[in-house]
């Protein structure tokens, strides 16, 4: 099995457990977030609407993804510097930097159409 692979099933498993933590019920019940959202002025309870909860949901996949893309050039810049010359180590490098750079830039356009979407969805 190759580090690449070990690597997205790591990346993986913690996003899965991270989705876990983030909608689980008693543990925002636990701390008190739906009072501290509301003081906050974000919308809780009977007020939350269909598209404040698909954009909140959006908004946490698209920075996931993010910070993925952000892990992926860390591992591509180490890599390269660690390739020693060898070209065909600097070639993987390159390639997996340019894919994260394309990645970045389609992360960060879906998620200002997927903004600006909500907001004329929302009217504000």
């Amino acid at each position: 099995m190759s580090n690449m692979s070990i690597f997205f099933k790591k990346i993986y498993i913690l996003t899965i457990l991270l989705m876990v933590f983030l909608f689980s019920t008693p543990v925002s019940a636990q701390y008190q977030l739906g009072e501290f959202a509301g003081k906050a002025g974000y919308p809780t309870g009977a007020n939350v609407s269909l598209e404040s909860k698909a954009q909140q949901i959006i908004n946490i996949a698209l920075s996931l993804v993010g910070i993925l893309f952000l892990g992926m050039s860390l591992y591509a810049g180490i890599k390269w510097m660690t390739a020693r010359g060898n070209e065909e180590n600097v070639t993987k490098a390159k390639d997996t930097l340019e894919a994260a750079i394309i990645g970045m830039v389609v992360v960060s356009i879906s998620y200002a159409i997927s903004n600006i979407i909500f907001q004329k969805i929302q009217g504000t």
